[in-house]
């Protein structure tokens, strides 16, 4: 159920992907009192925050949560939720709900699993419809934090949970946090549209190439990619 949306200018698909999901999420809360929106870290989706963060959208009744995060306090800087209140959470947006994935701080070290744990029954919480996610794609194949034959990444494709704990081998796609928090396949089938956000040539060939690949261990956004219960609204540009 892919829906391609390619362009040539970068601020022409910005505009256009935040007119989409603007008329997604206000659909969605003609229809009901609360939603759920997903958003991931990286720095392809912030000019998309920042133009969200000015909509004119009942915020105070959507509930902006994590897709993934990495393993650190929300005040390091290559936290996701850092990123989302700087960018998203701010002017008409601050009113909306959020629910992050990590802890404030990290005084004693916790458990990953610990906070996977805790992370399931926080999500378990949220609000219903999901109404749209925001995914992105590396030039290795992964969304979320769905690494390529990742520890974790098989029950994470196959389980019933939100979310899962993901430790990644070190690539240059993941950076020096390799410990991830990621929500699964199945949580993120339960949004009503998932829209994949990407730039340039060479993921453009991993795109093209994962839409018929075999192995989802090797390159994950396969398994959002060839499903047919969720529409896949791409957008790329060079």
């Amino acid at each position: 159920m892919l829906h391609e949306h390619f362009f040539v200018d970068h601020s022409v698909m910005i505009d256009a992907l935040q007119t989409a999901l603007c008329e997604q999420l206000q659909q969605d809360l003609l229809q009901h009192l609360q939603i759920s929106f997903f958003v991931s870290g990286g720095s392809s989706p912030i000019p998309l925050y920042q133009a969200l963060s000015v909509a004119q959208l009942p915020w105070d009744r959507t509930n902006i949560a994590l897709v993934d995060e990495r393993f650190v306090p929300v005040n390091d800087p290559a936290s996701n939720e850092k990123l989302v209140h700087e960018n998203l959470l701010r002017n008409q947006a601050a009113a909306a709900g959020f629910t992050g994935m990590s802890v404030a701080s990290f005084s004693e070290q916790p458990k990953l699993s610990a906070v996977v744990q805790a992370c399931n029954a926080h999500y378990a919480q949220l609000p219903q419809p999901y109404s749209a996610a925001i995914l992105g794609m590396g030039p290795d194949g992964h969304t979320a934090s769905l690494f390529p034959h990742a520890n974790g990444l098989e029950d994470a494709l196959v389980k019933h949970q939100y979310c899962m704990g993901i430790e990644a081998s070190p690539s240059a796609a993941t950076g020096a946090v390799t410990q991830r928090i990621s929500m699964t396949r199945w949580a993120l089938l339960q949004c009503r549209v998932l829209y994949l956000l990407f730039t340039g040539n060479e993921k453009k060939e991993i795109y093209e190439q994962a839409k018929t690949a075999s192995d989802s261990r090797t390159l994950p956004i396969a398994v959002f990619l060839q499903q047919q219960e969720v529409p896949v609204e791409v957008y790329w540009c060079p």
